[in-house]
């Protein structure tokens, strides 16, 4: 079964999307064409994304950060990135799905492209149910980037703990992690891929 889905992303010929993705497994199958085409870190750009998963994007990226310190005052920052592009759009609810394109300072030449599945403002990623948007989960993306030629290693977050996958392919990195609760079958979803 996992093979099928695998060739079904693989084998599709390379076309223009119309319309936003209609599922999580739709925004992760359109995104994994566009990795699939990419050479190096500049093919990484608003227009290549737009036509490989048909959303448009919108720039500059405008972010809005909160937080509260160790006093309990809270702070505001709002920040602009004039290099960047994002784009999000509603799936199954809670859930939504965000795309987003950083150019690194101070140069801003190298690109990266992330793609997130975040339950709605008042829901917690560690907490909802991620079967809506798992039915390609963790292990049918890791065989997809397999499939595509790309050599796996994993990643370490503090203290030795797994925190995902990253997948190399010539100069471009793929990072995938899993998230929130496992899906009905006990299988890891996928929360982010990073693309540098």
């Amino acid at each position: 079964m996992l093979a099928t889905c695998v060739a079904l992303v693989l084998g599709t010929p390379v076309a223009a999307q119309s319309g936003p993705p209609s599922s999580a497994e739709d925004a992760s199958r359109r995104v994994l064409k566009l990795i699939e085409s990419l050479k190096t870190n500049q093919d990484i750009t608003p227009e290549r994304v737009e036509k490989f998963t048909g959303v448009k994007l919108i720039s500059p990226v405008e972010s809005i950060s909160e937080w509260i310190d160790s006093s309990g005052r809270k702070h505001t920052q709002r920040s602009s990135d004039p290099a960047g592009a994002a784009a999000s759009g509603k799936l199954i609810p809670p859930w939504l799905y965000h795309l987003q394109i950083y150019r690194y300072p101070p140069e801003k030449t190298r690109a990266r492209l992330d793609l997130s599945f975040v339950p709605g403002s008042t829901a917690d990623l560690d907490t909802t149910d991620m079967t809506p948007v798992c039915t390609f989960d963790y292990d049918a993306h890791a065989a997809a980037f397999r499939d595509m030629g790309f050599k796996e290693s994993t990643i370490f977050g503090s203290h030795g703990s797994r925190r995902g996958k990253m997948f190399s392919r010539g100069e471009i990195n793929v990072h995938v992690y899993p998230g929130g609760r496992p899906n009905a079958a006990g299988r890891a979803c996928v929360w982010m891929i990073n693309v540098e």
